[in-house]
């Protein structure tokens, strides 16, 4: 037999195994697994320094943008409360300016539609739907069976001039790039917005679905870890 163990030998032994384990999901939860680097576009966002168990870390505020209503297609009364809990990307289009959508528009939305289904896609018209208008699901294949996640909604000028300058754009920077009425706004489950997008440039569209990506890890990683991501530059 060999020599029993001392008891300064059992007792680590014994926190071994039962620190190690707590140690181990500390480091995986609060050790960087759930970090994830800023988004490169945050839309109006102020960041600020939380004092938390004696750390200094950083917390991102978003903009929300207020609850909005209009008319579908129908003339049935659409509210954007129907949107919560969703991803979306929402954009306005002046009726008087386009006969119909944008090949911009259709490519964007089927571009972005394919890629996330949980994702949704809002077309505000002002001042109505144009006169040529067309649903978008016949010109191709690849928005078929994403009627239910294509939304149009017409709005009249003074409603849909609140939605633009007290709600998409509200906070945004007019001397950015990236500010321009009719961009894709990306608003997060909360409504928050994340983002702006021109549907002309490649170079945003290809970021737009980077970002959005970016966004469902997030949601991922806070769900795994029942807590909100910390986000970190």
């Amino acid at each position: 037999m060999g020599r029993p163990l001392s008891k300064y030998l059992k007792f680590f032994l014994l926190g071994g195994l039962l620190l190690g384990p707590a140690a181990i999901f500390y480091l995986m939860v609060y050790g960087g697994y759930h970090r994830v680097k800023r988004l490169r576009f945050y839309g109006p966002h102020q960041v600020q320094q939380v004092k938390s168990r004696g750390r200094l870390r950083t917390d991102t505020l978003y903009f929300t943008v207020p609850s909005f209503q209009g008319f579908d297609y129908a003339g049935q009364v659409y509210s954007s409360d129907s949107l919560k809990g969703k991803t979306v990307l929402i954009h306005v289009l002046d009726a008087h300016q386009f006969d119909s959508l944008p090949k911009q528009i259709i490519y964007a939305a089927a571009e972005a539609l394919d890629a996330f289904p949980d994702l949704r896609f809002v077309t505000v018209f002002v001042p109505g739907f144009p006169a040529s208008f067309r649903f978008p699901f016949g010109l191709t294949p690849r928005l078929q069976g994403d009627s239910l996640r294509w939304h149009f909604v017409r709005m009249d000028s003074v409603a849909c001039q609140s939605l633009l300058h007290q709600g998409l754009f509200a906070r945004a920077d007019s001397s950015a790039p990236q500010f321009d009425p009719a961009s894709l706004v990306l608003l997060d489950r909360q409504g928050h917005i994340r983002g702006y997008y021109s549907p002309v440039f490649q170079t945003d569209l290809q970021n737009m679905k980077k970002e959005i990506l970016h966004l469902f890890r997030e949601y991922e990683l806070a769900f795994k870890t029942h807590r909100l991501v910390r986000v970190v530059d």
